[in-house]
């Protein structure tokens, strides 16, 4: 089964010649992915890129080690991710984390490791070292309380996760606070 679908991207790569073409194959060759469609003619992703993505998924399907994920929320500027589960992410990578305050695994950039410090300005901003987070909220969106988390030093083995969205769902919070490495899920890359 795994041959036959690489034989068939191949096919695919090697005999499409124009976008219109790209498009038209990839819906003949019995491919269900209409958001990805129109994804790609929304943002008229090159060609090179366009194979790159079908070759990488291809494969990447095919595995346990390569998954795609879709984020429904604005927090971050992608909604389609590439999650590397059993790569082991650093500070500044995407990571999910699975949360039980909102029910689901969230995506988030960890900006705060071990020995970081966490500070509160007099406008109530946080900031992590020279990273200005914004100022948490009481209420989120649904109305659920929220409790800003305390200052202090991030302790040995976790760290602070982040999205640059006023309203997001991070390490800001108690709810979800300081992330112990052990619940990173992997590391996630952000397509589009």
């Amino acid at each position: 089964m795994e041959i036959l679908w690489i034989t068939q991207i191949k096919s695919f790569i090697r005999f499409t010649r124009t976008w219109d073409d790209t498009m038209n194959r990839f819906r003949t060759m019995g491919f269900r992915a209409m958001r990805l469609i129109n994804l790609l003619n929304t943002y008229r992703i090159s060609y090179g890129a366009f194979t790159f993505l079908i070759v990488f998924l291809g494969v990447g399907l095919s595995t346990k080690y390569i998954h795609i994920l879709v984020s429904n929320t604005d927090s971050l500027p992608h909604h389609y991710f590439v999650h590397l589960p059993h790569a082991t992410p650093k500070k500044g990578d995407l990571s999910v984390i699975s949360s039980t305050w909102v029910q689901q695994n969230i995506i988030k950039i960890i900006i705060g490791t071990e020995g970081d410090r966490l500070t509160y300005d007099d406008d109530g901003c946080l900031w992590v070292n020279d990273h200005k987070v914004g100022k948490p909220y009481g209420v989120s969106v649904t109305g659920r309380p929220l409790h800003p988390i305390s200052s202090g030093i991030i302790p040995k083995g976790y760290v602070f996760v982040y999205a640059p969205h006023v309203r997001s769902f991070d390490s800001r919070y108690e709810e979800l606070g300081l992330v112990h490495k052990a619940f990173l899920q992997g590391k996630a890359i952000g397509l589009a």
